[in-house]
């Protein structure tokens, strides 16, 4: 590892470091993350681990299959589509990213 990744390694630590001190300031201040484009370093980290978007769509997908399995009818299926495609689309989303890291 060379000086310019050791660098940028160090610079992207202190963004986030500010980031939260950013919002350790206002997170209690009323209409600063809204309509601004700020999106609080939880919430934007949240979706860029591929294993969490995995777990997610995992999480959505066991109620609506143990729904559709206990009582199998269109009703029940229909309800569920939702549910179903959100966890399809969570789980699609996780592996997609996960391929990408391997590259």
């Amino acid at each position: 590892m060379d000086n310019k990744e050791t660098n940028k390694e160090i610079n992207s630590f202190e963004e986030q470091l500010d980031e939260i001190k950013e919002y350790q300031k206002n997170a209690f201040n009323p209409g600063y993350y809204v309509g601004s484009g700020r999106v609080n370093l939880a919430t934007k980290n949240l979706f860029k681990s591929p294993k969490v978007l995995i777990t997610m769509g995992i999480i959505f997908l066991t109620p609506a299959i143990y729904n559709i399995i206990k009582d199998f009818s269109t009703v029940t299926l229909l309800n569920q589509a939702m549910q179903i495609i959100i966890g399809c689309i969570l789980i699609l989303g996780g592996f997609i990213r996960l391929r990408r890291k391997k590259h």
